[in-house]
Formats: structure tokens, C-alpha cells, sequence
């Protein structure tokens, strides 16, 4: 047991290694081959796959789990991984879309044209304002809002199964479907019916799904607005808030859980801190947040 364990936080740590530069890099990407007209549209499909991941995981999860057992979830998401890296290298952006772009925007030639950074331009401005960063309002108001967006999304993909299945008395698999729901919603999708649910557990899951729903508003916002901060170093700027944005995947999974053991309430342990949390992140983000590119971008 102690060695599965050492091995599977091990894992976890070379995971997060991976994925933790993808949201920079994307919001790189598209910071260098969308107009800013256009941002949003493209964020939300390029973020969209993140919530249509994590629906099409929990809907395999419980029967994968049921019929071969917990090792086949590693299994067929490391292959899926690993496929992913061998398809990626063939995509080449840098001979198609952004060509495309500035023909189809060329008339766009201030704030509404690509940014374009050549790689011998990125040798030559590799200094990085970081002061400028944690000195700006609307930089710590992205970095707040991203905070208190995940705290949300992290906690309850990690206990929405758990409160299913032990407050509801849905076995896994239900639980796993009930839980996707959400997700789905989030991308805008149609919620999946469950005909075997009763009355409450139908009303949870369409208030669950109405709120997931109504956050991709503010995601679509929210990725943008380092673009809109500063193209050149949206990247950066990603990985800054990102960085803030992954703590809730510990404390925010760790609070709930101490919560629930000390209060033995669902509602205080899980609903009450993630919807307190999502108004301070919303109220902060209102009052400091700016799309207008800033003087040191």
C-alpha cells in the first residue's frame, strides 16, 4: 500500500509537470494567431475541451472501474496521452492560421491585429516586468477571479461523486453520470436525462448544472483577459494566475474534506465556502479588473 501510494503521488506530480505549462501555451497561441475580436469565441472552444474531458472521464470511469477494475482508468487515459503527444508535433500553426488571420484581418492594423512574436524577438525581450505584474490591480484581480474560479471546479469534481454516492445513495457508476452533467452544461450541452433519479436528486443536478452553466460566461472572460492585459506576455501572465489557480486543487479538496469530517454537513463543508468563495472572486474581480492593455505590455 505504501508503495502504491509513493507511486501514485508520484505520478501526480509528473502529471502536473505536463499539464502545467498547456495553459500558458495555449493562451500564448492564441495570443500570437486570434485578433482580440475574436478571443473569446476561441478561448471558450480551446477551454470548452477541458470540461468535455472531464464529462467523457467520469462517464467511462464507473464502468471501466466495474467490469475491469481501478487500474484501467490509468490505463486508457495514459494511452490517450500518449497519443495526444505523438499527434501534437504534426500540428504546425505557425504555416497556417496565422496567415490566414491576418489576411482575413488585415484591415485590423492597431488593437485589433494579431500580435506576432518572432522567435528572434523573443531572444532579444526575454526580460520580464515582473514587478509591473504583482504591482497592477487588474493583474491581481484576474489572478483572484482565477483562484476562486477553480476553487469551484476542482472541489466539486473531486466531492461531487463522493456526495452522490454517500448522501444520495447513488452506487459509482450513477454517481459518475450524475456528476458529468454539470460539465456538460458548462460547454453548453444538452444535460443527459437519468430516468432511474428521483425528484430531488433531479432538481440538485439541474441547479448544479445552471450554475456550471452560467461560470462558462465568466471563463470565457476570464482567459481573455490576459490577452487583453498584454499580448506579449499573456503567456506569462497565465502562468502566474494558473499557478494561483491550482492551489484550490489542494486546499480547496482539503478544506472540504476537514470540513465534512468536523461539521458532518454536505452544505457547510462543500456549498456554502465554494459559493462564498465564488462571490469574493466575482466582487474583486469587478471592482479591479480592466480590458485595456496595460502601459508595460
Amino acid at each position: 500500500m505504501a508503495v502504491s501510494l509513493v507511486a501514485l503521488c508520484a505520478s501526480r506530480v509528473l502529471v502536473g509537470l505536463g499539464e502545467g505549462v498547456a495553459p500558458s501555451a495555449a493562451t500564448t497561441v492564441l495570443a500570437r494567431l486570434m485578433p482580440p475580436n475574436e478571443r473569446s469565441r476561441a478561448v471558450s472552444l480551446v477551454w470548452g475541451g477541458l470540461d468535455i474531458g472531464s464529462s467523457v472521464g467520469l462517464l467511462l470511469s464507473g464502468p471501466l472501474i466495474r467490469l475491469y477494475g481501478w487500474p484501467s482508468v490509468f490505463y486508457l487515459f495514459a494511452l490517450l496521452g500518449i497519443a495526444w503527444v505523438a499527434l501534437w508535433p504534426m500540428v504546425k500553426p505557425e504555416q497556417g492560421p496565422d496567415k490566414a488571420v491576418q489576411q482575413e484581418h488585415s484591415a485590423l492594423r492597431s488593437m485589433d491585429q494579431p500580435v506576432e512574436v518572432k522567435a528572434p524577438e523573443m531572444l532579444q525581450n526575454l526580460k520580464v516586468p515582473w514587478l509591473a505584474f504583482f504591482s497592477s490591480p487588474p493583474v491581481w484581480a484576474v489572478t483572484v477571479a482565477h483562484f476562486c474560479f477553480n476553487w469551484g471546479y476542482y472541489t466539486l469534481l473531486a466531492w461531487l461523486p463522493s456526495y452522490f454516492e454517500l448522501a444520495l445513495g447513488l452506487n459509482v457508476e450513477k454517481s459518475s453520470i450524475l456528476t458529468l452533467i454539470p460539465y456538460l452544461a458548462m460547454t453548453a450541452m444538452m444535460p443527459l436525462a437519468i430516468p432511474t433519479a428521483g425528484v430531488p436528486v433531479a432538481a440538485l443536478v439541474g441547479l448544479m448544472s445552471l450554475a456550471f452553466a452560467l461560470s462558462a460566461w465568466s471563463r470565457a472572460g476570464l482567459y481573455c483577459n490576459h490577452q487583453d492585459l498584454s499580448p506579449k506576455y499573456a503567456g506569462t501572465l497565465l502562468g502566474i494566475t494558473n499557478t494561483a489557480g491550482a492551489l484550490p486543487g489542494v486546499l480547496g479538496v482539503t478544506a472540504a474534506g476537514y470540513l465534512l469530517d468536523t461539521t458532518n454537513s454536505w452544505a457547510l463543508a462543500l456549498f456554502y465556502p465554494t459559493a462564498a468563495c465564488q462571490l469574493f472572486g466575482a466582487l474583486i474581480y469587478t471592482i479591479f479588473a480592466s480590458s485595456e492593455r496595460q502601459s508595460w505590455s
